[in-house]
Parts: C-alpha cells; sequence; structure tokens
C-alpha cells in the first residue's frame, strides 16, 4: 500500500509541475505578443476600422 501512495503523489506532483510549465509559457508568450500590438501599424486606408466596427 505505501508504493502504491508514493507512485500517486509522484503522479500528482508531476502533474502540477507541468502545469507550472504551461503557466510559464504563456506567460513568457502573453508578454512577446503585447508589443506587437504598438510595433504593428494601422492600415492606411481606413478598410481595419470599419471591419473593426462591424460596418
Amino acid at each position: 500500500m505505501g508504493t502504491l501512495a508514493g507512485v500517486r503523489t509522484m503522479g500528482t506532483q508531476a502533474a502540477m509541475l507541468g502545469l507550472n510549465d504551461v503557466f510559464w509559457l504563456s506567460a513568457v508568450s502573453f508578454v512577446v505578443i503585447v508589443p506587437l500590438i504598438w510595433v504593428t501599424k494601422r492600415a492606411k486606408d481606413g478598410s481595419a476600422d470599419a471591419a473593426g466596427m462591424g460596418h
């Protein structure tokens, strides 16, 4: 019985560490992608404004 509890604990901890890695990956990608808002330029013909307003 003791071995089964140890295996279950290790599986739970491994899942938590995997979830932690996913969190850090999403945080880093968010920090990298957000500055692209300021780097990209608007369309000069105004078509993006009309599309964004649903017209």
